[in-house]
């Protein structure tokens, strides 16, 4: 998959350092020349620099050859880290490259790219500044310099995210960028880009080249936020975050904080109604927003999945459908899990059973789950994998409740073929000492699938692992967070008390007066 997602990610660099219209104009001849016939890359590279010749335009690459260029992208593993110093006096901007690493670093890997380089500078801004995205320069060792550059003002490289690299700025650079999206006018700043620098500080803090503090403050605008991507960026590193937390006032915290992001302008911008002309992407960000904000309790959510299934449960939008069956278990009665059970026992296309199984899923009575679960083992319509995996995402208590039930029950459960898969699935969700002290205990009772549950319980080690390392400043922050909304609800209380009783001094004033005359 890595592979797929790298390449996809480098013809898409290309198409922008080429422009669009070389870019089609050399996919068309290449796909009539090569029709029918076997070919490697270098027939793609050779077909572009047929149209840069033919056009003039083989300075888009600064003149060195189509093929050596993506050479360095295909022909080497990862990617490169693109580190940005600016001398804030003299105007000069310092650039290195190297191989980015999630782990360990290898001392000895010497690879280099030929890195397209563009940038944005806050004081050009205009309508066209990331229109643009072939190279200014190419950065092919490994550093590079550029002169006579802004002292001032933030400095945004890789516009739209067009080049397949991270990029890690120095600390007043990354101080000037937050400044921009959390006091200033966020939207100055491409979607692309702003998913890159949430995208980038996220990962930079969780292999501790930054601050979790840091990348936690950037995200503050979010609030203001209504385009999918960014948002998008977001939640796949909340969602680690809530996978990973360990500290249960934390974990509280981390869902006021979401709420608080997720329930103003990004929520309020596509409302809850399907419309059939809008993009894909307002109705993606619907549904994944309807989805996060039921599973942490906000009220407005539970209200819309309640009304809609009790009054429209034969016409509830396909792509709506798990986001309102979820809420109508997790926030509803017997009666309406039942009515869920009866709808997926009657219904025969997988698709909708799906939905419907996973809907019963997010139910939070113990008996309910106890249930959900017997039948996930009997019942030889329902993939059991596919069942737990519904338990776990939905929330808390469905990973409490899948841990439980799968160490009660074991010897039942290692007998099912997906078994490794079930225990990688909750293992992503244990996170304490305890968890690895019970899944010790499993391997030491169950030496036959040993090696699967030693696998998860690396998993759960990885967990405990963090936590050791983040499971102080995490959680310190998302309480600072949290206590700087409580200060603000409490002056608007004080405000509007001293408004209210200004009000009525006036008003009795104003009828004492007129008793007088």
């Amino acid at each position: 998959l890595i592979n797929y997602q790298k390449a996809g990610s480098v013809i898409r660099m290309l198409s922008h350092v080429v422009t669009d219209d070389v870019f089609r104009v050399t996919l068309k001849n290449y796909l009539e020349k090569y029709s029918y016939e076997a070919v490697v890359p270098s027939n793609l590279y050779d077909s572009f620099q047929k149209v840069l010749e033919e056009k003039k335009l083989t300075k888009l690459m600064n003149n060195v050859d189509v093929k050596t260029v993506m050479t360095s992208w295909d022909s080497q593993s990862g990617y490169p880290l693109l580190t940005v110093t600016r001398n804030y006096e003299t105007g000069e901007i310092s650039l290195s490259q190297k191989r980015f690493f999630t782990d360990e670093e290898i001392a000895t890997d010497k690879s280099k790219w030929y890195i397209p380089i563009n940038y944005v500078i806050e004081g050009d801004l205009n309508d066209e500044s990331y229109a643009n995205t072939t190279a200014t320069i190419w950065l092919k060792e490994d550093t590079g310099k550029l002169a006579n550059m802004p002292k001032g003002g933030w400095i945004l490289f890789n516009k739209q995210q067009t080049g397949y690299y991270r990029i890690m700025y120095d600390e007043k650079n990354w101080n000037l960028l937050k400044q921009q999206l959390n006091e200033k006018d966020h939207t100055k700043i491409h979607i692309y880009n702003k998913a890159q620098l949430i995208d980038d500080t996220f990962t930079f803090a969780n292999i501790g080249q930054m601050k979790y503090g840091d990348a936690l403050n950037l995200t503050k605008f979010l609030r203001n936020e209504k385009q999918y991507v960014p948002i998008a960026t977001f939640l796949k590193h909340a969602g680690m975050l809530e996978e990973r937390l360990a500290n249960s006032t934390a974990r509280a915290n981390l869902k006021t904080y979401m709420n608080h992001i997720l329930s103003e302008a990004p929520m309020e911008s596509v409302g809850t109604t399907d419309n059939n002309d809008e993009a894909i992407t307002r109705t993606h960000m619907r549904v994944t927003l309807l989805r996060w904000l039921c599973k942490i309790g906000n009220e407005q959510c539970k209200y819309y999945v309640m009304d809609t299934f009790n009054t429209n449960t034969s016409s509830i939008p396909p792509n709506l459908q798990s986001v309102v069956y979820c809420g109508a278990a997790r926030f509803g009665t017997t009666t309406e899990w039942d009515k869920l059970l009866e709808k997926f026992n009657s219904d025969t296309h997988e698709l909708p059973r799906n939905r419907l199984l996973a809907g019963l899923a997010c139910t939070e009575d113990k008996d309910k789950l106890d249930k959900f679960f017997k039948t996930s083992l009997t019942n030889e319509n329902v993939n059991p994998l596919t069942a737990f995996r519904a338990v776990i995402n939905a929330g808390d208590f469905g990973v409490n409740s899948t841990f439980k039930y799968i160490t009660t029950n074991f010897d039942k459960i290692k007998k099912l073929s997906s078994i490794g898969d079930i225990l990688k699935a909750i293992a992503t969700r244990l996170y304490t000492t305890e968890h690895v002290n019970a899944f010790t205990k499993l391997a030491a009772d169950h030496q036959d699938t040993k090696d699967k549950i030693n696998t998860a319980k690396d998993i759960i080690q990885k967990n405990v692992d963090w936590n050791t390392k983040y499971g102080k400043v995490v959680p310190e922050w998302l309480q600072s967070y949290v206590d700087s909304l409580n200060k603000d609800k409490d002056n608007s209380a004080v405000k509007f008390g001293f408004s209210l009783n200004l009000l009525l001094g006036t008003v009795l004033m104003y009828a004492i007066t007129n008793l007088m005359y």
